[in-house]
């Protein structure tokens, strides 16, 4: 039985060979640019770009990117259960480098994005929006019951299997754009505390 936010989603009918076929020339066009910045003396930049990109086109179900020190896996957006209530965007963000600030979220297809964070407070799940988000070196969750961007007026066309571009910005100017894939409300994540 698949539990848990990480394998929630590595449901066979998201790993089609369409999205496998996406990932190994998403992968081999990293490796690619990640050669272009190989150091002849070491030839360290070039893994851990490769490192990342292959961090980040692991299978999952969702959307992965990876730009400099950052990688993005298993990106998916989760449909409101109720049209016109908002959406909320999970994924695992990778930093290799220096400690970043996540300055702002933006969606295609949602008119506002926001940067969340859901606490249990005294027995009671409290969500409150943040202005920026402090990222360490390392891993970084989002996740429902945690840290997640909410999408508000999310366009009434978009269903489940749509591929929607999710785009982080820093503190330090730098961006990296993700296409999520939406998935139907009540899906194998509990998404009530958002």
């Amino acid at each position: 039985m698949l539990q848990g936010w990480r394998t929630g989603y590595a449901r066979r009918d998201l790993l089609t060979p369409e999205s496998d076929m996406r990932r190994a020339l998403f992968l081999s066009s990293v490796l690619a640019l990640a050669a272009c910045n190989q150091t002849p003396e070491t030839g360290e930049a070039a893994n851990d770009s490769a490192n990342l990109a292959q961090e980040a086109a692991a299978p999952g179900g969702g959307g992965s990117a990876a730009s400099g020190a950052v990688a993005i896996a298993d990106a998916m957006l989760r449909l409101p259960a109720v049209p016109g209530r908002p959406g909320a965007a999970y994924f695992t963000l990778r930093n290799e480098g220096a400690p970043l600030t996540l300055a702002s979220a933006s969606a295609e297809r949602a008119e506002r994005a926001e940067i969340h964070e859901s606490t249990m407070e005294g027995g009671v799940m409290q969500m409150r929006q943040l202005q920026n988000l402090e990222l360490p070196q390392g891993a970084t969750e989002f996740a429902s019951g945690g840290k997640h961007i909410m999408l508000f007026g999310l366009d009434p066309a978009l269903k489940a299997g749509d591929s929607v571009p999710l785009t982080l910005t820093f503190g330090n100017g730098q961006s990296i754009t993700v296409d999520a894939v939406a998935q139907a409300a009540g899906g194998t994540e509990n998404h009530s505390g958002h």
